[in-house]
């Protein structure tokens, strides 16, 4: 599993601030490093992929299981809202709803989510802002080994209990 993260550290003045990592120097992670981490807040955003486990399509959201095989995180899909004003929700933001639960329609497919890591009813879950269908199961593979790679040299899977 590929965990874009951008984390919250604390400076010296106690003040916080995010750092964003690029790409090129991203931790890859795995589902479990992220549930085991001992500070999960300094988590907030995820990418990932893994296969669709479970799916409950519910009035206002779509919620679903994702397995890279070290573990599972639930995702939820938010419809989107209406206007302020009183009108419909955004046609783009419909359109890329409409692909993202498409994604997820079917148990066992490969997919990537990127979203919002947050707490619900003291349980982890991602807050999913995009969710693609994979259709070249080498990307997981890949980010197996990513994710390897990166418990042997990031210092936030050691935090994790690695």
């Amino acid at each position: 599993v590929r965990l874009a993260i951008m984390a919250v550290a604390a400076e010296a003045a106690g003040e916080r601030t995010k750092k964003t990592y690029t790409s090129a120097a991203c931790p890859v992670l795995f589902v479990d490093d992220v549930l085991r981490a001992s500070a999960p807040t300094a988590i907030t955003q995820v990418e990932f992929c893994g296969v669709v486990v479970t799916r409950l399509l519910m009035d206002s959201k779509v919620v679903f299981g994702v397995d890279d095989g070290t573990g599972v995180v639930e995702c939820v899909l938010w419809m989107p809202r209406a206007k302020a004003g009183g009108g419909n929700a955004i046609p783009v933001e419909w359109n890329a709803f409409k692909r993202a639960s498409e994604a997820v329609d079917r148990l066992g497919r490969i997919i990537r989510v990127r979203g919002k890591l947050s707490k619900y009813q003291g349980n982890l879950q991602v807050q999913a802002k995009s969710v693609q269908r994979l259709s070249d199961g080498n990307t997981e593979l890949v980010q197996w080994r990513d994710a390897r790679l990166c418990r042997e040299h990031i210092g936030i899977a050691k935090a994790a209990g690695s």
